[in-house]
């Protein structure tokens, strides 16, 4: 059995128990636990990634190109960026990463440190264990989400802050493992809470958002995929009107037999970035804007200066009435 005296998980006796499984639903799940040590997680965890003796990942097809994929000296040379994650000082996290290896994720974090002088990124409205989610899947191709709790969903979070960042690669695996989960062989439950922060915090036409309202219309009638009172759901039906219409159809015509869920490739398939987001256009205009008044502004001149320069007028109008009556 592995010492207690060095970190890592790999060879740690288990103590297995049974408890709520958390997120406000009252299910229950085995749970499993060790003694840590004196080693806090992040130490055992990096431990089992340098001892490869993590499993392998069931999500292999959803992984994209990773650090793992390339020259790993070429993406971790170079400046660091800092990078805050949270609403206030107690609550958000730092990075600091290797710009190389962010800006070939996150077009984002590349326009934004063009107009950053000390490299230093503050995101406000995103959580630091999601944000900690991504600079996992960056270094290792995947990410774990055992700690975290189940609703809102992890993977649907993990979306938004993609988007967030304009980094499509992300956005395809955490749709995969969102897909695997409710689709897949796991028949995961959607809660409404799910539901509500992805209508909350996407745009009318994101992919995410019609991969929920298409789950939902399936299985509106199922209580055993989907969890939440019926005043919830209601309130969802008159802001969504795609389900209503849906479950009208279903009463009006029937079963039909075809899903509204459609294939993974149909949430995942992205048009290229050609043009600026608008938040990334409107920090290049304040940019601008702030280049543009510095240009104009012509430093007044001191009182020292002001006197040395009529000084100077009156010399040079002597000397030229002294050349005038020489003459």
């Amino acid at each position: 059995m592995q010492s207690l005296s060095s970190p890592g998980t790999t060879g740690r006796q288990l103590r297995y128990y049974r408890g709520l499984s958390g997120g406000g639903d009252t299910t229950t799940d085995n749970f499993q636990t060790f003694d840590l040590g004196g080693f806090s997680l992040e130490e055992h965890r990096i431990t089992d990634y340098q001892e490869l003796k993590i499993r392998p990942s069931p999500f292999e097809p959803f992984k994209s190109v990773t650090i793992k994929n390339l020259n790993m000296g070429t993406l971790m040379r170079g400046k660091g960026v800092e990078i805050r994650v949270g609403p206030t000082p107690s609550q958000d996290e730092t990075w600091t990463l290797p710009l190389n290896l962010l800006s070939y994720h996150s077009l984002y974090v590349t326009k934004a440190c063009l107009w950053s002088k000390n490299k230093q990124l503050h995101l406000p409205e995103h959580d630091p264990a999601i944000f900690s989610l991504f600079v996992e899947w960056m270094y290792y191709g995947d990410y774990s989400t055992f700690m975290l709790p189940k609703h809102p969903n992890v993977h649907a979070r993990c979306w938004i802050l993609a988007d967030y960042l304009l980094c499509q690669k992300f956005q395809t695996y955490a749709m995969g493992r969102l897909f695997d989960e409710h689709v897949g062989s796991n028949h995961g439950i959607v809660g409404f809470e799910d539901v509500q922060y992805v209508c909350n915090n996407t745009p009318s036409d994101s992919k995410l958002r019609k991969f929920y309202l298409d789950f939902v219309a399936d299985h509106f009638g199922n209580l055993n995929c989907l969890l939440g009172n019926l005043t919830d759901w209601q309130r969802l039906l008159v802001d969504e009107p795609y389900i209503l219409s849906a479950l009208f159809r279903k009463l009006r015509y029937g079963e039909t037999g075809e899903s509204h869920v459609k294939r993974i490739s149909d949430y995942t398939e992205f048009e290229p970035i050609v043009a600026e987001p608008p938040r990334l256009r409107m920090n290049i205009d304040v940019a601008g804007l702030a280049l543009e008044k510095k240009e104009d502004e012509v430093p007044e001149p001191h009182c020292g200066d002001a006197n040395s320069s009529s000084h100077e007028q009156e010399a040079r109008g002597e000397q030229q009435n002294g050349r005038l009556a020489t003459e």
